[in-house]
């Protein structure tokens, strides 16, 4: 979550989409409660300003659909790089 607190203009929706995948994954196997990654990613997007520039629906829409789409995208990953 810090590298989405402290990415630069222009690297912010891309980090928090990227946070949010890999955070997704942790949810989708039992390691952290969806809640607690939800308000951290909220927080971090609140401290580098992206809900105050996109607009916190905007925000929310992106951090919830990272949290869903994590598992299936990191075991995506994992499967190309043992087989691919």
């Amino acid at each position: 979550m810090q590298r989405v607190a402290a990415a630069m203009h222009g690297q912010r929706e891309q980090k928090l989409n990227d946070e949010a995948l890999g955070l997704g994954y942790l949810v989708g196997k039992g390691w952290l409660e969806m809640g607690r990654a939800a308000g951290g990613l909220w927080i971090a997007a609140q401290v580098n300003g992206l809900v105050k520039r996109e607009g916190p629906e905007r925000v929310q829409d992106k951090i919830l659909r990272g949290l869903r789409d994590g598992p299936a995208t990191r075991q995506r990953e994992i499967v190309l790089k043992r087989f691919g």
